[in-house]
């Protein structure tokens, strides 16, 4: 609650050198933050193998959200001023964080990339089909679960069986892409 993201992967296929220059959020609307129940199901899968991406934060709470690096201690820092070079064939991953403290949010975001001498906004995600654009994806973030009135996270007693307990939403934290109960910190 309170962010989101999206984790890419961006290959290179032209001949020349492409440009990765930074990401911007458009459509940006923004309203009252929403309440009620917020759900936490099980994580998925086991992280994989650990690799170094390219990381960008936005906050939505801004009056002109843009792509900010990451401090230290993981909080949101200065603008992103980095530029990404990618021959051909090669790849990285980029992960885009999205987050609000105060809204609910719908978005779209944007990597841009300098390739052939053309810049061009390429939506994120993004699949190129047989030449074809990729469609846009409209993100949605709302405010922490501590606005919600119920909360219901899973008990993490194994990895095949697992139920839903009711938490107090005041108790929640974000603990990666889950959100955990605290003793009220």
């Amino acid at each position: 609650m309170g962010r989101t993201g999206a984790s890419v992967t961006v290959e290179s296929q032209h001949k020349t050198t492409v440009l990765i220059h930074g990401a911007e959020v458009t459509d940006l609307r923004c309203r009252k933050p929403l309440t009620g129940t917020v759900v936490s199901p099980p994580a998925i899968g086991d992280g994989g193998e650990e690799v170094l991406p390219v990381m960008m934060g936005f906050s939505l709470d801004a009056p002109r959200p843009v792509a900010r690096s990451f401090d230290d201690s993981g909080n949101l820092g200065d603008p992103f001023r980095g530029q990404i070079a990618l021959d051909k064939a090669d790849a990285r991953e980029f992960v885009f964080t999205f987050e609000s403290a105060r809204k609910s949010c719908t978005f779209r975001a944007s990597l841009i990339v300098s390739s052939q001498g053309k810049k061009r906004s390429i939506p994120i995600p993004a699949t190129w089909k047989d030449g074809n654009k990729p469609d846009s994806y409209v993100f949605e973030v709302t405010a922490p679960a501590g606005r919600y009135s119920k909360a219901y996270v899973t008990d993490g007693s194994s990895d095949t069986e697992w139920q839903f307990q009711e938490v107090d939403p005041h108790k929640l934290v974000a603990d990666g892409p889950r959100l955990i109960e605290t003793n009220g910190r």
